[in-house]
C-alpha cells in the first residue's frame, strides 16, 4: 500500500457479520456526498445485517466485503450481472484509509472475478467527476470514459472490455 503502510487486504463475499464493523461508520452523512447511500439511513446492526443477508443471497449482485487487517472497512459490488456485463461500485467507510490504494486493489479483484469466473465482457464504473479519489481508481485500472449520465453530467460511464483487461493485465 502507498505510504510504506503494512496492511493486509482482502475482499470476501460479504455476511452479516460484517456489519459490526460497518453500521456505525455507514452513518457519517459525508460520505455519500457524490453517491448514494445504497442502505437504510440511519443504519443500525440489525439494519445493516439484514441488508447483508440479502446481499449474499442476491443473484444479479455480488458484494464483497473489502477488509484490512481483518476488519471490514468498506465495500466492492459487481451490480446488474447480466448479458455480459456489470458494473462495478466501490467504498471506504473509514477515512484514514482513503487514498491509500485499498478500492483499487478490491476494484483488481472483482475486474478478475468478472472476466474470468463470471466470463463477461464488459465492466463499467460510474463515477462523479467531482469524487477525485473514486474517478482517479477507475483511470489508473485503465477504464476509459465512454460518456455521461443523462440525469447527472458529472457523472461518467467508464469502461473495460475483457480483450483490452486481458492485454493490460494477463499480457495476452
Amino acid at each position: 500500500m502507498e505510504g510504506g503502510e503494512q496492511m493486509l487486504v482482502t475482499i470476501e463475499p460479504i455476511d452479516r457479520k460484517h456489519a459490526k464493523d460497518t453500521w456505525k461508520l455507514r452513518n457519517d452523512e459525508t460520505l455519500w456526498k457524490y453517491t448514494q447511500c445504497d442502505t437504510p439511513l440511519p443504519a443500525t446492526l440489525q439494519s445493516e445485517e439484514q441488508c447483508y443477508i440479502f446481499r449474499a443471497q442476491d443473484k444479479k449482485n455480488r458484494t464483497y466485503a473489502i477488509m484490512v487487517d481483518g476488519i471490514a472497512v468498506g465495500a466492492v459490488t459487481l451490480k446488474q450481472i447480466g448479458y455480459g456485463t456489470a458494473a462495478i461500485g466501490y467504498y471506504i467507510l473509514r477515512k484514514d484509509l482513503w487514498n491509500k490504494g485499498i478500492c483499487k486493489f478490491a476494484v483488481q479483484e472483482v475486474m478478475e472475478i468478472g472476466f474470468e469466473e463470471l466470463s463477461l465482457d464488459l465492466l463499467y464504473i460510474w463515477a462523479n467527476s467531482d469524487n477525485i479519489a473514486s474517478f482517479r481508481v477507475a483511470r489508473s485500472l485503465g477504464f476509459y470514459s465512454v460518456g455521461l449520465s443523462c440525469t447527472n453530467t458529472n457523472v461518467h460511464r467508464l469502461e473495460m472490455t475483457k480483450t483490452v483487461w486481458k492485454e493490460m493485465y494477463k499480457n495476452i
